[in-house]
């Protein structure tokens, strides 16, 4: 089904419901976590209107709003914007800044059929970032005709051979009525001869037939990527088991959560990026400092079990069980025989950049840069000090053996 706004998805009316219930009894509670409940209906109010915002001004140019895009900066875009041009500049602008894009990548990991196209992801990543949109658009497309075909294997259709309606799905952002139904209409629109005027919707049919020559540019390359992020959210949404509650939750238990919101939030806000070294204060103590440190310990000793269990949490639950043989496999040829952390780079709220200087056996030392993230027992970003613990991301040795000022330019 498709929704007229984001307030109509089923979790935004019924988290309302609880909201109303919540207001009868404000009363009851201390008068500092009044004001915590305001300001949390004034952040659902955000999320819905942002929503809302986005698509009003984008999806008439087939832009989808989806889960890995930050609520607050892309409403600031839209409300900064003085057209819906200037609006999909800055939001390709926003793409192009390669942590953004790096991150939202990473949440492709949590399917096993974009793991095994993480090459292609990847080489489309760096086609990207070095103006090979081309190459990138043509990657982005096959990746997700076979992503779908896999993901949905009753059916067994790529996503060029779907109708619109097959992603009015339950209970996403994606199904908004200019979402992803809309979109991909003009993604399947057929193209019977050649033009080689250019091109800037995602005009897949055309472009993988050969029949439109000029769509080289960012427009439609990141249209590509905003779409592959759009279909995984589909396919999140599709493939939920229905799980109707038992019971309803309780209104104590709707406001705990609500306040683990509200301290993340002002968490984040309190947040500021910082650089550590050594002999600088708080940089022996500092949390990621401390586990880099451990999971280095761990790999000299070739302890390959403890190592896997410090990994992103995507890819402890898609290896499962046989993760520590894939580290084994990894990491085996590699025998880390000295190291040594250089720098701690806080550089956002749940991201941290740490250089070290490793020495692999019958090897010259080398610099190289890891990255991490910190995130709750159920997988979630956090913001320090709140609960959670640090976990690698890019955890494979040739991943990452390149220097670390390399990181920076999209590398």
């Amino acid at each position: 089904m498709a929704y007229e706004s984001a307030h109509d998805l089923p979790s935004f009316v019924e988290l309302q419901k609880q909201l109303d219930g919540m207001r009868l009894l404000r009363f009851l509670l201390p008068r500092d976590q009044r004001a915590i409940f305001k300001e949390l209906e004034g952040q659902i109010k955000l999320l819905g209107d942002t929503v809302d915002s986005f698509y009003k001004v984008l999806g008439p140019r087939s832009w989808i709003f989806h889960e890995a895009l930050p609520v607050e900066e892309i409403g600031g875009l839209i409300a900064s914007a003085s057209d819906s041009a200037e609006a999909e500049r800055r939001l390709i602008d926003y793409y192009k800044q390669p942590d953004n894009l790096g991150f939202q990548a990473l949440r492709l990991r949590r399917f096993e059929a974009l793991r095994r196209r993480l090459h292609l992801i990847e080489r489309a990543q760096e086609d990207y970032m070095e103006g090979r949109y081309y190459a990138c658009t043509l990657v982005l497309l096959t990746v997700m005709d076979g992503f779908v075909n896999e993901v949905d294997k009753a059916t067994r259709q790529g996503l060029h051979a779907r109708e619109p309606e097959d992603f009015d799905i339950y209970d996403s952002v994606v199904a908004h009525h200019y979402g992803l139904a809309h979109a991909h209409r003009s993604f399947r629109q057929s193209q019977k001869t050649t033009s080689d005027k250019p091109v800037y919707e995602l005009h897949r049919n055309g472009i993988l037939h050969g029949m439109l020559t000029n769509y080289d540019n960012d427009v439609v390359a990141t249209k590509a990527w905003n779409r592959m992020f759009a279909v995984a959210d589909w396919a999140s949404a599709r493939l939920k088991q229905p799980e109707p509650p038992e019971t309803r939750p309780s209104w104590r238990e709707v406001w705990s959560t609500f306040l683990d919101l509200a301290r993340q939030r002002q968490a984040t806000g309190a947040w500021q990026p910082s650089t550590l070294e050594p002999g600088d204060d708080r940089f022996e103590e500092d949390g990621c400092r401390v586990t880099c440190g451990e999971y280095l310990r761990l790999w000299g000793r070739r302890n390959y079990g403890h190592m896997a269990r410090m990994l992103y949490s995507a890819v402890q639950k898609g290896y499962g069980a046989s993760l520590p043989r894939e580290v084994r496999d990894e990491y085996g040829a590699h025998e880390l025989v000295g190291s040594e952390i250089l720098r701690v780079d806080h550089v956002a709220p749940a991201i941290c950049m740490v250089d070290v200087r490793i020495e692999l056996k019958d090897q010259e030392p080398r610099q190289v840069r890891l990255r991490w993230i910190y995130e709750t027992g159920d997988g979630d970003p956090a913001v320090p000090p709140l609960p959670g613990e640090w976990h690698l991301v890019v955890w494979g040795p040739v991943a990452f053996m390149a220097p670390a000022e390399d990181e920076d330019s999209g590398s």
